[in-house]
């Protein structure tokens, strides 16, 4: 049993339109970071008065987003570290008001000790707030927009083609 809880992201969603643009990242990226330094787990020894620490984010998934998810470190629960798997289950077993809903997948994903240096840091480095977002705006920016492609019309005057009679 861990004595950390459970930052729990009920619901996660962006605009059919606006999707696979990295928003979505960029706001988990957030989320686990502002989870992390701000409601960091006991085992951490970093919690602040008031708070009763996570160790996990859960999220529910509905089958369209759960590569979205996937992709951003989560997994489903039998799949779980034993940490996350035992403060979910924790939260489950004091009952209360959960925000999950019907037809979705109740996935989680170890929130990263705030201490700990991003991969690639020299030895010595203090560990610093902002790492996670800031690769998540990294990405973003390198980010090639997506083409929908040209109708045949287009692809022949952009080639310059014409059909002979």
């Amino acid at each position: 049993s861990t004595s950390g809880g459970v930052l729990e992201v009920p619901i996660l969603a962006s605009a059919r339109a606006a999707r696979g643009q990295g928003h979505g990242s960029l706001l988990v990226a957030l989320l686990v970071e502002l989870a992390s330094s701000l409601l960091a787990s006991s085992a951490q020894g970093v919690i602040p008065q008031g708070s009763q620490g996570a160790v996990a984010m859960l999220v529910s998934s509905t089958d369209e987003a759960r590569r979205f998810w996937i992709s951003q470190d989560c997994r489903i629960l039998s799949h779980c570290a034993p940490a996350v798997s035992s403060a979910v289950r924790d939260l489950n077993q004091r009952g209360g008001q959960r925000f999950g809903h019907f037809h979705t997948t109740s996935m989680a994903r170890e929130l990263p000790d705030p201490r700990v240096l991003p991969a690639g840091a020299p030895a010595g480095t203090p560990g610093r707030r902002g790492v996670l977002v800031s690769a998540a705006l990294a990405r973003l920016r390198a980010r090639v927009p997506l083409s929908r492609g040209l109708t045949p019309a287009k692809a022949s005057e952009a080639l310059q083609y014409e059909d002979l009679p």
